[in-house]
């Protein structure tokens, strides 16, 4: 999805489809999992120096991201539902130094296609357009690297 088709102003979510050439499973796991959240949760410019995950209705998460200059991000949150492997929803909450960004939603919608994995993705919360498009962006780099870690499997 190319960025201006969820940047027109008319709503504060960020709607992401994207298609991955991996097994439903796979894609799921690389949600809940330590390896898998290492391997592509980080826009570019970013590296996970930390993650912990629950991945249980009520459990948290935890990944530390570390910038090329040095800055240090945290993101957080709780698992809402799990239903494995067409369904995840969580919360999410931004750190950086003393600035806490609003705790969001995502939803993550995984459908089985015969040779790949489609995702519809949705977060809502956001309390400016500026910050939704930051997110949507960062969420792209995210899934480019996702996208290249399944094809490393």
């Amino acid at each position: 999805m190319r960025m201006d088709d969820v940047t027109d102003g008319s709503n504060i979510d960020a709607i992401i489809s994207r298609s991955f050439s991996a097994p439903v499973g796979t894609v799921f796991n690389q949600w809940t999992s330590v390896d898998g959240l290492r391997a592509w949760f980080a826009p570019d410019g970013f590296m996970v120096t930390f993650c912990e995950t629950s991945a249980a209705v009520g459990g948290s998460w935890q990944v530390e991201l570390r910038s090329e200059d040095g800055e240090v991000y945290l993101e957080y949150g709780e698992y809402r539902e799990i239903s494995r492997p067409d369904r995840l929803v969580f919360t999410l909450t931004q750190a950086h130094n003393a600035e806490i960004g609003p705790r969001t939603t995502v939803t993550v919608d995984f459908s089985d296609k015969a040779s790949h994995t489609e995702i519809a993705f949705l977060q809502e919360g956001f309390e400016s357009v500026e910050r939704r498009d930051d997110n949507v962006e960062g969420w792209n780099e995210c899934f480019n690297k996702l996208e290249a870690s399944l094809a490393s499997d």
